[in-house]
């Protein structure tokens, strides 16, 4: 089964985004900051990483750089409203799908799905 980490400081959307990916199919585990997500990465197999870039403390600009330090390489989507073109842009030269919020569930489990089949 595919696992993915859902990082965002929103409660509400963790909730949501877990619940969706949940009926999916995927497993789910979610962390509310950049620091809770590195040891979610430390102790468990992520096959993708779905991320918020603005959170309080380490944005999810850090968590993505810190991504190196891992054996593990998960796929990588950004969601945030704070989305730039040329953002969108770095992140995609980077192999990083991303999502603006507000987004609907159908363009994400279509990222999701997306990094799946990659």
């Amino acid at each position: 089964m595919t696992k993915v980490l859902v990082v965002d400081d929103e409660k509400l959307v963790r909730w949501f985004v877990e619940r969706a990916l949940k009926k999916a199919g995927f497993e789910v585990i979610t962390a509310s900051s950049a620091k809770e997500a590195i040891k979610v990465l430390q102790e468990n197999t992520i096959d993708i990483l779905l991320t918020d870039i603005r959170m309080p403390e380490e944005n999810g600009t850090y968590l993505i750089d810190k991504l190196v330090d891992f054996a593990q390489s998960p796929r990588t989507i950004v969601f945030s409203a704070f989305i730039t073109p040329e953002m969108s842009d770095t992140l995609k030269d980077r192999g990083i799908e991303t999502i603006r919020k507000p987004f609907k569930i159908d363009e994400l489990l279509h990222a999701v799905k997306k990094c799946v089949n990659f």
